[in-house]
């Protein structure tokens, strides 16, 4: 024989719950991933650090160019779109004196690649190499450039045109001198680099 149960007050609360209220709770937590006010903060905290740090490496206020210095090379990379092409040059220290040696790579989609080897000195940009590839080709035909001729003065405004010229790379010689310290010290890496893995991680969230 089956006796009747009086539910409590407590139990009955409880029965009384919408089923999908556990779900709707669920939910309501998952939504705090990729929290907008959190990732805003966090970006604008990463752009600060690494304003603050490109003022104490005497980058330019008005440098045309994204820096990429990675501690665990020897060289620095600066990056920028320009119309349809994208740049990136990449610097490294040479034995020369108060010079950086710099390969300019422009790309276009659908066109190929051009590069332009040149020195940095204290008042000038030199080219002295160019290669160019084609799209979906592994062949890169690489030339040598006379210097002071026609072909080398031409390199020189056609980079220059894009940003490359005295005023935007002339700082490049302290900057990698100093890196090649930190390099050499292998100092701690910057707090931007751990802000910014933290913002991708409240991305994922």
């Amino acid at each position: 024989m089956l006796r009747s149960v009086s539910v409590g007050a407590t139990a009955r609360r409880f029965l009384s719950i919408p089923r999908d209220s556990a779900v709707v709770s669920h939910r309501r937590c998952s939504a705090v991933s990729g929290d907008p006010s959190l990732l805003g903060a966090l970006e604008s905290r990463i752009k600060a650090t690494e304003l603050n740090l490109m003022k104490k490496r005497g980058v330019p206020a008005d440098l045309p160019f994204t820096i990429q210095d990675d501690n665990k090379h020897c060289h620095v990379m600066l990056t920028r779109e320009l119309g349809r092409e994208k740049i990136e040059v990449t610097a490294n220290l040479v034995h020369e004196p108060e010079c950086v040696r710099i390969n300019v790579s422009i790309s276009k989609e659908k066109k190929g690649k051009l590069s332009v080897g040149a020195n940095v000195f204290a008042g000038e940009i030199l080219a002295d190499r160019i290669s160019f590839c084609e799209p979906d080709s592994y062949y890169v035909p690489s030339l040598r450039v006379e210097a002071k001729g026609e072909l080398q003065g031409a390199l020189n405004d056609f980079v220059k045109a894009r940003g490359v010229e005295i005023s935007s790379v002339g700082f490049l010689y302290k900057y990698m001198v100093s890196k090649r310290r930190r390099w050499s010290k292998k100092t701690p890496r910057p707090k931007a680099d751990d802000l910014k893995k933290f913002r991708k991680f409240v991305e994922n969230w």
